[in-house]
């Protein structure tokens, strides 16, 4: 028998999001419309505080989660940080869902979205 705990996690869909700080506030605009979806359950790196562990927190909650949603833009794709975590989602076979702010940086990406996970 489950707990009314265990039925609303398993209901919730888990979504990391990935993204650089200099980013911030594209980063907000898009958390607050995931805000509105109650079934949404975001992890942000921001979320962490200055004494963890941050590679092992960040590859403990890319396994948990259900989608990686990384936000791409000219500073991210030269973030080592979104560029960890791009590549630990993508070593994990997480379903990724990129949200490009200029077309540029698409070719930039070390790794090729098409055909990644269907």
């Amino acid at each position: 028998m489950t707990s009314k705990k265990e039925d609303k996690d398993r209901d919730n869909i888990r979504l990391f999001v990935s993204y650089a700080k200099e980013d911030s506030s594209h980063a907000a605009e898009l958390m607050s419309q995931l805000a509105r979806q109650p079934k949404f359950h975001v992890f942000t790196a921001s979320k962490m505080s200055g004494g963890e562990n941050w590679r092992s927190r960040i590859k403990k909650e890319l396994s948990r989660t259900d989608y990686f949603l990384v936000l791409l833009s000219p500073t991210s794709v030269q973030s080592k940080w979104v560029q960890f975590e791009l590549g630990v989602a993508w070593g994990l076979n997480k379903f990724i869902i990129p949200v490009v702010t200029s077309h540029d940086v698409v070719r930039r990406i070390p790794l090729e979205f098409e055909g990644l996970r269907s």
